[in-house]
């Protein structure tokens, strides 16, 4: 038996494999189901399932938890490390439309996705005493959700960040990295063609990142740059000697922030 939430109901049953994949297949549907909590870590499927270097780079369980030469993974209750918190491996089915309530996710821990077919979108608030508020008064008292989530909403300046997870979309440039990258460009670093000066866009990189953010994730999605990014200026500037010959093409800024961005999350899946 596995564990699937009636959407609709926004309440939890028990099917059989079967009994679910029956009802995916199913045309119409009779019902609306999400499949969340099916574990495969202790199965032949884990070995085909490993994460990214970048989730073991940031893993407090590899960076601060695991002695040299443990197995993270081991059942063994001899091995000293078989006391650390364990990595899980769950595959998630969802019906078209499916959602999940909205909540408060565990502190302390960390999730990482690959979608395999179709789609999941994530819409995050941070955990402000305003939004935390609005939060426990929805839970506590479903009859006022309306008009608690109105009077938070407009009176909270938060927005919640929407981020789509779309099946082969296997490289993601996050915003605190452009934010990062933003805010330490060389105010005197030369322009191109579309006259972005870095000190421009180093002083409104608060501003700028999430906007940046989104073109740079669509830009990896429809694997297409814009043409503008692709012009050059050329200023041919003598110099006195072959060492002091540089490069004369000066490109759009920002395509070199988006490269740099790019180096960074493809080197490191890579372990480069």
């Amino acid at each position: 038996m596995v564990d699937v939430i009636d959407v609709r109901e926004q309440n939890e049953i028990q099917l059989t494999l079967k009994e679910l994949v029956d009802h995916f297949n199913a045309r119409p549907r009779s019902r609306l189901l999400n499949m969340l909590s099916l574990e495969f870590s202790q199965t032949r499927l884990s070995e085909l399932v490993q994460p990214p270097h970048v989730v073991s780079e940031l893993s407090l369980i590899t960076n601060c938890w695991v002695p040299d030469g443990f197995d993270e993974e081991s059942d063994d209750p001899s091995d000293a490390s078989s006391s650390i918190p364990s990595v899980q491996k769950y595959c998630l089915l969802s019906m078209r439309g499916s959602y999940t309530d909205f909540h408060v996710d565990f502190g302390g821990s960390s999730v990482w996705y690959h979608v395999l077919w179709g789609e999941k979108i994530f819409y995050l608030l941070p955990p402000t005493p305003e939004n935390c508020t609005a939060y426990w008064n929805c839970i506590f008292f479903p009859d006022m959700l309306e008009e608690a989530w109105k009077s938070d909403h407009n009176r909270s300046a938060d927005r919640p960040q929407v981020f789509q997870l779309r099946q082969s979309r296997t490289l993601h440039i996050r915003h605190q990295d452009v934010l990062k990258e933003l805010l330490t460009l060389k105010p005197n670093k030369s322009h191109g063609p579309d006259r972005l000066e870095a000190a421009i866009l180093k002083e409104c990189a608060h501003t700028l990142s999430p906007v940046f953010t989104a073109l740079f994730n669509q830009c990896l999605e429809n694997g297409i740059i814009p043409d503008c990014w692709k012009a050059a200026s050329i200023n041919p500037v003598p110099k006195r000697g072959t060492s002091k010959f540089r490069a004369i093409a000066c490109t759009s800024v920002v395509l070199k922030l988006f490269e740099k961005l790019l180096l960074q999350v493809m080197s490191s899946q890579l372990n480069v």
